[in-house]
Protein backbone atom coordinates (compact mmCIF):
# COMPACT_ATOMS: atom_id res chain seq x y z
CA UNK A 1 0.00 0.00 0.00
CA UNK A 2 2.89 2.17 0.63
CA UNK A 3 3.39 2.74 -3.11
CA UNK A 4 5.32 6.19 -2.91
CA UNK A 5 6.61 7.81 0.15
CA UNK A 6 7.78 11.59 0.64
CA UNK A 7 10.92 13.00 1.27
CA UNK A 8 10.03 16.36 3.54
CA UNK A 9 12.07 19.29 3.42
CA UNK A 10 12.43 19.87 7.14
CA UNK A 11 11.35 23.10 7.09
CA UNK A 12 8.16 23.32 8.94
CA UNK A 13 6.13 26.39 8.23
CA UNK A 14 4.43 28.08 10.57
CA UNK A 15 0.81 28.02 10.25
CA UNK A 16 -0.30 30.34 12.64
CA UNK A 17 1.69 33.70 12.27
CA UNK A 18 -0.16 34.19 8.86
CA UNK A 19 -3.26 33.06 9.71
CA UNK A 20 -5.73 34.86 8.61
CA UNK A 21 -8.67 33.32 10.79
CA UNK A 22 -5.92 34.83 13.70
CA UNK A 23 -5.83 38.39 12.02
CA UNK A 24 -9.75 38.39 11.50
CA UNK A 25 -10.18 37.92 15.28
CA UNK A 26 -8.01 39.64 16.90
CA UNK A 27 -9.17 40.84 19.93
CA UNK A 28 -12.82 39.48 22.10
CA UNK A 29 -14.43 42.58 20.06
CA UNK A 30 -14.03 43.57 16.45
CA UNK A 31 -15.79 45.48 13.91
CA UNK A 32 -14.83 46.96 10.06
CA UNK A 33 -17.56 50.19 10.75
CA UNK A 34 -18.13 50.27 14.54
CA UNK A 35 -18.59 49.20 17.90
CA UNK A 36 -21.53 50.63 19.69
CA UNK A 37 -21.91 49.99 23.78
CA UNK A 38 -25.56 50.93 24.15
CA UNK A 39 -24.82 49.72 28.02
CA UNK A 40 -21.50 48.93 30.31
CA UNK A 41 -19.67 46.05 29.68
CA UNK A 42 -16.58 44.34 30.88
CA UNK A 43 -13.86 43.51 28.28
CA UNK A 44 -10.99 41.05 29.48
CA UNK A 45 -8.08 40.03 27.31
CA UNK A 46 -7.98 42.52 25.02
CA UNK A 47 -5.87 45.15 26.46
CA UNK A 48 -7.86 48.50 26.37
CA UNK A 49 -7.69 49.20 22.64
CA UNK A 50 -10.29 47.64 20.66
CA UNK A 51 -9.77 47.02 16.99
CA UNK A 52 -12.03 48.81 15.16
CA UNK A 53 -12.44 52.46 13.18
CA UNK A 54 -14.47 54.02 16.49
CA UNK A 55 -16.25 53.32 19.45
CA UNK A 56 -19.85 54.94 20.11
CA UNK A 57 -20.72 55.03 23.85
CA UNK A 58 -23.96 55.53 25.75
CA UNK A 59 -24.45 55.99 29.26
CA UNK A 60 -22.55 53.74 30.99
CA UNK A 61 -18.97 53.35 30.12
CA UNK A 62 -17.76 49.62 29.50
CA UNK A 63 -13.88 48.49 30.61
CA UNK A 64 -11.42 47.11 28.40
CA UNK A 65 -9.19 45.72 30.81
CA UNK A 66 -10.08 47.46 33.63
CA UNK A 67 -9.13 50.90 31.64
CA UNK A 68 -11.79 52.60 29.68
CA UNK A 69 -12.17 50.70 25.83
CA UNK A 70 -10.48 52.60 23.36
CA UNK A 71 -10.84 52.21 19.37
CA UNK A 72 -7.46 51.80 17.63
CA UNK A 73 -8.67 53.26 14.25
CA UNK A 74 -7.84 50.60 12.59
CA UNK A 75 -9.40 47.76 10.88
CA UNK A 76 -9.02 43.60 11.17
CA UNK A 77 -8.55 41.74 8.28
CA UNK A 78 -11.50 40.31 6.33
CA UNK A 79 -11.83 36.78 5.63
CA UNK A 80 -13.15 35.81 2.32
CA UNK A 81 -17.00 35.07 2.12
CA UNK A 82 -18.07 31.17 2.16
CA UNK A 83 -19.85 29.77 -0.61
CA UNK A 84 -22.58 28.72 0.61
CA UNK A 85 -24.30 25.51 -0.13
CA UNK A 86 -28.13 25.07 -1.10
CA UNK A 87 -30.38 22.33 -0.24
CA UNK A 88 -32.53 20.63 -2.87
CA UNK A 89 -34.75 19.52 -0.09
CA UNK A 90 -38.08 22.08 -0.74
CA UNK A 91 -40.11 20.15 2.12
CA UNK A 92 -40.51 21.26 5.46
CA UNK A 93 -40.14 19.20 8.55
CA UNK A 94 -42.50 19.74 11.47
CA UNK A 95 -40.26 18.59 14.58
CA UNK A 96 -42.54 17.45 17.27
CA UNK A 97 -40.53 15.30 19.40
CA UNK A 98 -36.66 14.50 19.46
CA UNK A 99 -34.70 13.40 16.55
CA UNK A 100 -31.84 12.91 14.73
CA UNK A 101 -31.23 13.91 11.29
CA UNK A 102 -27.85 12.45 9.47
CA UNK A 103 -28.66 13.07 6.04
CA UNK A 104 -26.67 15.21 3.57
CA UNK A 105 -29.63 17.56 2.43
CA UNK A 106 -32.41 18.86 4.67
CA UNK A 107 -35.55 21.00 3.87
CA UNK A 108 -37.12 23.69 6.32
CA UNK A 109 -37.65 22.88 9.51
CA UNK A 110 -40.32 24.16 12.14
CA UNK A 111 -39.87 23.45 16.33
CA UNK A 112 -43.52 22.63 16.29
CA UNK A 113 -43.47 21.10 20.32
CA UNK A 114 -42.00 22.55 23.71
CA UNK A 115 -39.03 20.75 25.13
CA UNK A 116 -37.61 18.52 22.11
CA UNK A 117 -33.85 17.71 21.04
CA UNK A 118 -33.04 18.31 16.94
CA UNK A 119 -29.72 16.38 16.86
CA UNK A 120 -27.78 17.39 13.49
CA UNK A 121 -25.60 14.15 12.72
CA UNK A 122 -23.66 15.59 8.82
CA UNK A 123 -22.68 12.72 6.95
CA UNK A 124 -19.35 12.15 5.34
CA UNK A 125 -19.10 14.38 1.99
CA UNK A 126 -18.65 12.44 -0.77
CA UNK A 127 -16.40 14.80 -2.78
CA UNK A 128 -15.17 17.66 -0.13
CA UNK A 129 -12.83 18.53 3.00
CA UNK A 130 -15.26 18.15 5.86
CA UNK A 131 -18.82 16.36 6.71
CA UNK A 132 -21.30 18.36 5.37
CA UNK A 133 -24.83 19.00 6.27
CA UNK A 134 -27.25 21.05 4.10
CA UNK A 135 -30.38 22.82 6.26
CA UNK A 136 -33.11 25.38 4.75
CA UNK A 137 -35.15 27.76 6.66
CA UNK A 138 -35.21 26.77 10.79
CA UNK A 139 -38.39 28.51 12.49
CA UNK A 140 -38.44 28.23 15.75
CA UNK A 141 -41.38 29.19 18.34
CA UNK A 142 -41.45 26.39 20.49
CA UNK A 143 -40.17 26.44 24.48
CA UNK A 144 -36.68 24.63 25.75
CA UNK A 145 -35.69 23.34 22.23
CA UNK A 146 -32.05 21.96 22.19
CA UNK A 147 -29.61 21.37 19.32
CA UNK A 148 -27.11 19.62 19.26
CA UNK A 149 -24.36 19.37 16.22
CA UNK A 150 -21.84 16.82 15.86
CA UNK A 151 -18.28 17.38 14.13
CA UNK A 152 -18.99 18.64 10.66
CA UNK A 153 -20.23 21.58 8.85
CA UNK A 154 -23.56 22.81 8.27
CA UNK A 155 -24.94 25.06 5.60
CA UNK A 156 -27.92 26.74 6.97
CA UNK A 157 -30.05 29.26 4.99
CA UNK A 158 -31.56 31.29 7.65
CA UNK A 159 -32.55 30.45 11.70
CA UNK A 160 -35.32 31.97 14.00
CA UNK A 161 -35.51 31.50 17.19
CA UNK A 162 -38.28 33.76 19.12
CA UNK A 163 -40.61 32.77 21.65
CA UNK A 164 -42.81 35.51 21.82
CA UNK A 165 -42.96 36.13 17.73
CA UNK A 166 -45.99 38.58 18.55
CA UNK A 167 -44.66 40.66 20.92
CA UNK A 168 -46.76 40.20 23.67
CA UNK A 169 -46.51 42.09 26.60
CA UNK A 170 -45.72 39.69 29.49
CA UNK A 171 -42.82 38.31 29.29
CA UNK A 172 -42.66 34.18 28.84
CA UNK A 173 -41.19 32.49 31.97
CA UNK A 174 -39.63 29.50 32.33
CA UNK A 175 -38.28 29.06 28.62
CA UNK A 176 -34.22 28.69 27.40
CA UNK A 177 -32.42 27.40 24.32
CA UNK A 178 -29.57 25.60 24.54
CA UNK A 179 -27.12 25.33 21.03
CA UNK A 180 -24.26 22.61 21.81
CA UNK A 181 -21.72 21.14 19.55
CA UNK A 182 -20.61 17.44 19.80
CA UNK A 183 -16.94 17.65 18.42
CA UNK A 184 -15.88 20.41 16.12
CA UNK A 185 -18.85 22.32 14.54
CA UNK A 186 -18.87 24.92 11.89
CA UNK A 187 -22.34 26.62 11.23
CA UNK A 188 -22.24 28.86 7.80
CA UNK A 189 -25.47 30.94 7.85
CA UNK A 190 -26.35 32.41 4.59
CA UNK A 191 -29.40 34.84 4.89
CA UNK A 192 -28.55 35.19 9.32
CA UNK A 193 -29.35 34.40 12.81
CA UNK A 194 -32.11 35.46 14.80
CA UNK A 195 -32.26 34.53 19.11
CA UNK A 196 -35.14 36.48 20.42
CA UNK A 197 -35.53 35.12 23.97
CA UNK A 198 -38.25 37.32 25.88
CA UNK A 199 -37.69 35.52 29.04
CA UNK A 200 -36.30 36.80 32.40
CA UNK A 201 -33.35 35.30 34.14
CA UNK A 202 -33.36 32.16 35.97
CA UNK A 203 -31.49 31.63 38.87
CA UNK A 204 -30.32 28.10 37.70
CA UNK A 205 -29.17 28.52 34.20
CA UNK A 206 -28.58 30.97 31.01
CA UNK A 207 -32.04 31.46 28.90
CA UNK A 208 -29.25 30.91 26.02
CA UNK A 209 -26.41 28.45 26.17
CA UNK A 210 -24.43 27.84 23.33
CA UNK A 211 -21.72 25.36 23.21
CA UNK A 212 -21.21 25.76 27.31
CA UNK A 213 -21.44 22.02 28.27
CA UNK A 214 -18.91 21.15 30.98
CA UNK A 215 -15.94 18.80 29.62
CA UNK A 216 -13.06 16.30 31.75
CA UNK A 217 -10.06 17.11 30.78
CA UNK A 218 -6.54 15.68 31.84
CA UNK A 219 -4.62 18.08 33.96
CA UNK A 220 -0.93 18.03 33.54
CA UNK A 221 2.37 19.39 35.48
CA UNK A 222 4.84 21.11 33.38
CA UNK A 223 1.90 20.31 30.39
CA UNK A 224 3.14 17.00 30.51
CA UNK A 225 3.49 14.77 33.62
CA UNK A 226 -0.65 13.30 33.93
CA UNK A 227 -1.93 15.25 36.92
CA UNK A 228 -5.79 14.35 37.68
CA UNK A 229 -8.32 15.77 35.83
CA UNK A 230 -10.25 19.00 35.63
CA UNK A 231 -14.19 20.03 34.77
CA UNK A 232 -13.92 22.63 32.02
CA UNK A 233 -16.19 24.46 29.75
CA UNK A 234 -15.99 23.64 26.16
CA UNK A 235 -13.52 25.36 24.19
CA UNK A 236 -15.02 28.32 21.79
CA UNK A 237 -13.09 26.72 19.02
CA UNK A 238 -15.16 23.90 18.68
CA UNK A 239 -18.05 25.84 17.40
CA UNK A 240 -17.54 28.81 14.89
CA UNK A 241 -20.66 30.76 13.71
CA UNK A 242 -20.10 32.45 10.15
CA UNK A 243 -22.81 34.25 8.74
CA UNK A 244 -23.34 36.46 5.75
CA UNK A 245 -26.18 37.82 6.91
CA UNK A 246 -26.96 39.37 10.37
CA UNK A 247 -26.66 38.04 13.65
CA UNK A 248 -28.73 38.86 16.60
CA UNK A 249 -29.00 37.46 20.31
CA UNK A 250 -31.10 39.06 22.02
CA UNK A 251 -32.75 37.75 25.76
CA UNK A 252 -34.15 39.40 28.86
CA UNK A 253 -32.12 36.84 30.69
CA UNK A 254 -28.22 35.50 30.34
CA UNK A 255 -26.76 34.16 27.88
CA UNK A 256 -23.83 31.82 28.23
CA UNK A 257 -22.14 31.70 24.99
CA UNK A 258 -18.21 29.78 24.24
CA UNK A 259 -17.63 30.40 20.69
CA UNK A 260 -16.23 32.12 17.38
CA UNK A 261 -18.32 34.99 15.85
CA UNK A 262 -17.96 36.11 12.25
CA UNK A 263 -20.75 37.93 10.66
CA UNK A 264 -20.60 40.04 7.39
CA UNK A 265 -23.41 42.29 7.89
CA UNK A 266 -24.39 43.36 11.87
CA UNK A 267 -23.92 42.01 14.86
CA UNK A 268 -25.31 42.29 18.24
CA UNK A 269 -26.09 40.42 21.50
CA UNK A 270 -27.97 41.71 24.87
CA UNK A 271 -28.55 40.05 27.60
CA UNK A 272 -28.54 40.85 31.54
CA UNK A 273 -25.22 41.64 33.68
CA UNK A 274 -24.95 37.87 34.42
CA UNK A 275 -24.41 37.68 30.63
CA UNK A 276 -21.04 35.55 29.65
CA UNK A 277 -19.36 35.60 25.92
CA UNK A 278 -16.10 33.75 25.57
CA UNK A 279 -14.25 33.62 22.50
CA UNK A 280 -14.04 36.28 19.82
CA UNK A 281 -16.51 38.11 17.87
CA UNK A 282 -15.80 40.10 14.51
CA UNK A 283 -18.38 42.04 12.46
CA UNK A 284 -17.69 43.81 9.19
CA UNK A 285 -20.78 46.28 9.80
CA UNK A 286 -21.68 47.78 13.41
CA UNK A 287 -21.39 45.67 16.61
CA UNK A 288 -24.04 46.52 19.11
CA UNK A 289 -23.53 45.45 22.69
CA UNK A 290 -26.27 45.64 25.42
CA UNK A 291 -30.04 47.18 24.99
CA UNK A 292 -30.89 50.37 23.76
CA UNK A 293 -33.92 50.64 26.18
CA UNK A 294 -31.41 49.63 29.09
CA UNK A 295 -28.72 51.96 28.64
CA UNK A 296 -27.68 51.82 32.07
CA UNK A 297 -27.60 48.68 32.80
CA UNK A 298 -24.40 46.65 32.59
CA UNK A 299 -24.86 44.42 29.74
CA UNK A 300 -21.90 41.24 31.41
CA UNK A 301 -18.86 39.94 30.19
CA UNK A 302 -16.88 39.43 27.06
CA UNK A 303 -13.62 37.16 27.57
CA UNK A 304 -10.44 36.97 24.69
CA UNK A 305 -9.83 33.46 24.15
CA UNK A 306 -6.36 33.55 22.58
CA UNK A 307 -5.85 30.00 22.97
CA UNK A 308 -9.39 29.48 20.74
CA UNK A 309 -8.16 31.36 18.51
CA UNK A 310 -5.01 29.88 17.56
CA UNK A 311 -6.41 26.49 17.52
CA UNK A 312 -8.14 27.96 14.05
CA UNK A 313 -6.28 26.65 10.83
CA UNK A 314 -7.20 27.90 7.69
CA UNK A 315 -9.50 25.66 4.89
CA UNK A 316 -11.41 27.13 1.78
CA UNK A 317 -10.03 30.54 2.81
CA UNK A 318 -12.58 30.31 6.03
CA UNK A 319 -11.66 29.50 9.91
CA UNK A 320 -11.85 26.21 11.40
CA UNK A 321 -10.82 24.68 14.37
CA UNK A 322 -7.64 22.64 14.37
CA UNK A 323 -8.33 19.20 16.53
CA UNK A 324 -6.46 19.72 20.03
CA UNK A 325 -3.48 17.13 20.57
CA UNK A 326 -4.49 14.14 21.33
CA UNK A 327 -1.59 13.07 22.77
CA UNK A 328 -1.17 9.36 23.88
CA UNK A 329 -4.69 8.07 23.80
CA UNK A 330 -4.65 8.40 20.22
CA UNK A 331 -2.24 5.44 20.17
CA UNK A 332 -4.62 3.48 22.12
CA UNK A 333 -6.60 1.62 19.40
CA UNK A 334 -5.43 1.42 15.56
CA UNK A 335 -8.20 4.65 14.52
CA UNK A 336 -6.72 6.84 17.18
CA UNK A 337 -8.84 10.25 17.69
CA UNK A 338 -10.61 11.86 15.37
CA UNK A 339 -12.52 14.38 16.82
CA UNK A 340 -13.69 16.26 13.22
CA UNK A 341 -14.55 12.35 12.31
CA UNK A 342 -13.26 13.78 8.75
CA UNK A 343 -11.45 10.16 8.84
CA UNK A 344 -7.67 11.32 9.35
CA UNK A 345 -6.37 10.94 13.20
CA UNK A 346 -6.27 14.52 14.76
CA UNK A 347 -2.48 14.16 15.25
CA UNK A 348 -1.71 13.16 11.92
CA UNK A 349 -4.43 16.30 10.62
CA UNK A 350 -2.45 18.55 13.41
CA UNK A 351 1.19 17.65 11.90
CA UNK A 352 0.05 18.37 8.00
CA UNK A 353 -1.49 21.62 8.92
CA UNK A 354 1.36 22.80 10.78
CA UNK A 355 3.94 21.51 7.68
CA UNK A 356 2.48 22.89 4.72
CA UNK A 357 0.49 26.21 4.41
CA UNK A 358 -0.64 25.38 0.60
CA UNK A 359 -4.22 24.12 0.59
CA UNK A 360 -3.56 22.20 -2.35
CA UNK A 361 -0.50 20.16 0.25
CA UNK A 362 -2.65 20.13 3.07
CA UNK A 363 -5.89 18.62 0.92
CA UNK A 364 -3.63 16.20 -0.69
CA UNK A 365 -2.05 14.95 2.08
CA UNK A 366 -5.52 14.76 3.83
CA UNK A 367 -6.68 12.86 1.30
CA UNK A 368 -3.32 10.25 1.29
CA UNK A 369 -3.61 10.04 5.11
CA UNK A 370 -7.68 8.81 4.03
CA UNK A 371 -6.91 6.20 2.20
CA UNK A 372 -4.44 4.23 4.72
CA UNK A 373 -6.71 4.58 7.86
CA UNK A 374 -10.51 4.55 6.69
CA UNK A 375 -10.49 0.75 5.76
CA UNK A 376 -8.92 0.25 9.25
CA UNK A 377 -12.27 -0.29 11.16
CA UNK A 378 -13.53 -2.75 8.46
CA UNK A 379 -12.57 -6.72 8.05
CA UNK A 380 -9.89 -6.57 5.81
CA UNK A 381 -11.71 -9.06 3.41
CA UNK A 382 -9.83 -8.80 -0.39
CA UNK A 383 -12.49 -6.82 -1.80
CA UNK A 384 -11.96 -4.30 1.00
CA UNK A 385 -7.99 -4.52 0.42
CA UNK A 386 -8.66 -3.63 -3.11
CA UNK A 387 -10.46 -1.21 -2.75
CA UNK A 388 -7.80 0.51 0.11
CA UNK A 389 -4.91 -0.23 -2.95
CA UNK A 390 -7.33 1.61 -5.50
CA UNK A 391 -8.16 4.42 -3.04
CA UNK A 392 -3.88 4.90 -2.02
CA UNK A 393 -3.13 4.90 -6.42
CA UNK A 394 -5.72 7.97 -7.07
CA UNK A 395 -4.42 9.43 -3.16
CA UNK A 396 -0.65 9.45 -4.37
CA UNK A 397 -1.69 10.60 -8.17
CA UNK A 398 -3.44 13.83 -6.84
CA UNK A 399 -0.27 14.07 -4.52
CA UNK A 400 1.88 13.79 -7.45
CA UNK A 401 0.72 15.83 -9.86
CA UNK A 402 -1.31 18.39 -8.15
CA UNK A 403 -0.35 18.47 -4.70
CA UNK A 404 3.74 18.79 -5.14
CA UNK A 405 4.09 18.93 -8.54
CA UNK A 406 7.67 19.53 -9.46
CA UNK A 407 8.66 20.50 -6.04
CA UNK A 408 11.41 17.50 -5.86
CA UNK A 409 9.85 16.28 -2.61
CA UNK A 410 9.51 12.54 -3.94
CA UNK A 411 11.82 9.81 -4.23
CA UNK A 412 10.32 6.60 -4.43
CA UNK A 413 9.61 4.07 -1.45
CA UNK A 414 12.01 6.42 0.67
CA UNK A 415 11.02 4.23 3.97
CA UNK A 416 12.29 7.43 6.02
CA UNK A 417 9.38 9.31 4.99
CA UNK A 418 7.77 11.10 8.15
CA UNK A 419 4.37 11.20 7.36
CA UNK A 420 4.14 7.39 6.87
CA UNK A 421 6.27 6.77 10.09
CA UNK A 422 3.24 8.63 11.41
CA UNK A 423 0.61 6.54 10.00
CA UNK A 424 2.24 3.61 10.90
CA UNK A 425 4.10 4.32 14.75
CA UNK A 426 2.56 1.34 16.63
CA UNK A 427 2.44 -2.40 16.09
CA UNK A 428 -1.11 -2.50 15.79
CA UNK A 429 -0.88 -0.14 12.45
CA UNK A 430 1.28 -1.76 10.89
CA UNK A 431 -0.51 -5.31 11.16
CA UNK A 432 -3.39 -3.41 10.08
CA UNK A 433 -1.43 -2.68 7.14
CA UNK A 434 -0.33 -5.80 6.59
CA UNK A 435 -3.15 -7.30 6.59
CA UNK A 436 -4.42 -5.71 3.56
CA UNK A 437 -0.82 -5.54 1.78
CA UNK A 438 -0.96 -9.99 2.09
CA UNK A 439 -4.29 -9.58 0.77
CA UNK A 440 -3.72 -7.67 -2.32
CA UNK A 441 0.11 -9.80 -2.79
CA UNK A 442 0.36 -11.37 -6.20
CA UNK A 443 -2.18 -9.46 -7.26
CA UNK A 444 -1.68 -7.30 -10.73
CA UNK A 445 -3.69 -3.47 -10.55
CA UNK A 446 -4.17 -1.82 -13.65
CA UNK A 447 -2.95 1.65 -13.27
CA UNK A 448 -5.71 4.24 -14.53
CA UNK A 449 -5.01 7.75 -15.33
CA UNK A 450 -7.49 9.95 -13.38
CA UNK A 451 -6.60 13.33 -13.64
CA UNK A 452 -8.12 16.09 -11.91
CA UNK A 453 -10.83 13.21 -10.73
CA UNK A 454 -8.02 11.56 -8.52
CA UNK A 455 -8.21 14.50 -5.83
CA UNK A 456 -11.66 14.43 -3.59
CA UNK A 457 -11.65 18.00 -3.56
CA UNK A 458 -12.12 20.72 -6.49
CA UNK A 459 -9.30 21.36 -7.77
CA UNK A 460 -10.41 24.37 -9.89
CA UNK A 461 -11.60 26.00 -6.82
CA UNK A 462 -8.09 25.76 -5.68
CA UNK A 463 -6.61 26.72 -8.53
CA UNK A 464 -8.71 30.72 -8.99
Amino acid sequence: MRIVTMLLLGTSLSLFASSSCQSAFPDALSSERSIIFHSAATVNGSGSDLITPQIFIEKAKPKCDKKPCEATEGRPATLKPFVFQTTNNRNTLEISSSVTLNVSDIGNLVIAADNVTVTFDAPPSTKGFNRLQKIGTIIDNAKNTTYIFKAGDYHIRSWVVDNNPNNQKNPIIKDHLTIQSDGLSRLFINEGLTIDKFTPASPNEPVIAINNDMQTKQRKLFGVIPAGTQTVKASPSQLLLYSLGDISINTFGNYDINAIVYGFKEVGLSGDPLSSFIGAIHSEGHLNIGREDKPTTPTGTFVYDSDAIESLYRDFSICSTMPQEPGSVSNETVLGIDANRNLVRDDVEIWILKNYEKQIQQKSLMQYARSYQKFWGENPTQEVAFEAQKSTEKAVQCLIEYGFANMGQFDGYDDSDEIDVLMLNTPDRLRAEGRIMDLIAGHAFKREKHGKSACDFDIEELEE
